[in-house]
C-alpha cells in the first residue's frame, strides 16, 4: 500500500491480526473496531470485547492506536447495540456495511423465507429484527444520526429513494465505494452516476484480500471511470 502512494487507512477489524504491523507502519491508520451480537443475550459482550481491542490497539500501536467501535451491519447488530456504539465517546467517525446484498434488502421489506435461511445459517437468530416494509438502510441510520462522520460502505443495492432518505436524514453522509469487491461478491456495481448526480459525498475503498487481488485506490477507480467521466 505504501508503495502504491497510500499514506493513510481506515482499516476495519474484528480481531488484533493487523496490530503489531500498525506499530511498525509509516502508515497513519485509523482502525475501526467491527462489533456484532446477533443475539440481544450477547450484547454486553460484544461491546466488552470491542473495548479489549481498543485497549490492545493502545498498547501494542500507541503512536498508530486511532480508533472507532463501530457496527458491523443492519442484520448484525442488535438495538442495544446501536445504541452502546451511538453512545460511545471515541466515536467521532463510523462505518457500516450498508446494502452490500440484495438479500439484506429483502429481509428487512419482507422476511422472506429463503433471505431468513441464509442469516440464520450465520449465527443470526433475528427475533431482534423486525420486518419494517423498507430497505435495510431505514433500520441502521437512525441510530448514527448524532455521529459527527459516517462512511456507508459498499451501498451496491442503494436505490434513488434510499439516497433520497439518507441525504435528509444526513445531509452530510459519505458514501464508500470498493467497485472489485462489489463485482467479486454481487457481480454488480453501485449506481454511481446517481450518487454523483445527487452531490453526495463519494469515497473509494478496496476492501481486503478477501474480495480483491490488490490494495490499489487507482484500480478501484478505473471501473467507475468512464461513468464519471461525464462529471469531471
Amino acid at each position: 500500500m505504501y508503495a502504491n502512494g497510500i499514506v493513510a487507512v481506515g482499516d476495519i477489524s474484528n480481531n488484533h491480526n493487523s496490530f503489531y504491523q500498525k506499530s511498525k507502519s509509516k502508515i497513519y491508520y485509523h482502525t475501526f473496531i467491527e462489533a456484532l451480537d446477533l443475539k440481544p443475550t450477547n450484547t454486553n459482550n460484544a461491546f466488552f470485547l470491542a473495548q479489549g481491542l481498543v485497549a490492545a490497539l493502545k498498547k501494542t500501536a500507541p503512536k498508530n492506536c486511532a480508533a472507532s467501535i463501530i457496527p458491523h451491519a443492519p442484520y448484525t447488530v442488535t438495538a442495544g447495540l446501536f445504541e452502546l456504539i451511538k453512545k460511545y465517546p471515541g466515536n467521532k467517525v463510523i462505518s457500516i456495511h450498508n446494502q452490500e446484498s440484495k438479500a439484506e434488502n429483502e429481509f428487512f421489506k419482507n422476511k422472506k423465507r429463503n433471505t431468513s435461511r441464509f442469516f440464520v445459517s450465520i449465527g443470526n437468530d433475528l427475533r431482534h429484527v423486525k420486518s419494517t416494509g423498507q430497505n435495510s438502510v431505514c433500520y441502521s441510520l437512525p441510530y448514527l444520526k448524532n455521529i459527527k462522520s459516517v462512511l456507508l460502505v459498499h451501498n451496491t443495492f442503494t436505490s434513488k429513494n434510499d439516497l433520497t432518505y439518507i441525504l435528509n436524514q444526513k445531509p452530510d453522509i459519505n458514501f464508500c465505494l470498493c467497485p472489485s469487491a462489489n463485482l467479486y461478491i454481487e457481480k454488480v456495481l453501485p449506481q454511481i452516476n446517481m450518487l454523483a448526480k445527487s452531490g453526495a459525498n463519494i469515497c473509494i475503498g478496496t476492501d481486503s484480500y478477501a474480495s480483491n487481488k490488490n490494495l490499489s485506490v487507482l484500480e478501484e477507480i478505473k471501473p467507475f471511470q468512464k461513468i464519471l467521466n461525464q462529471f469531471l
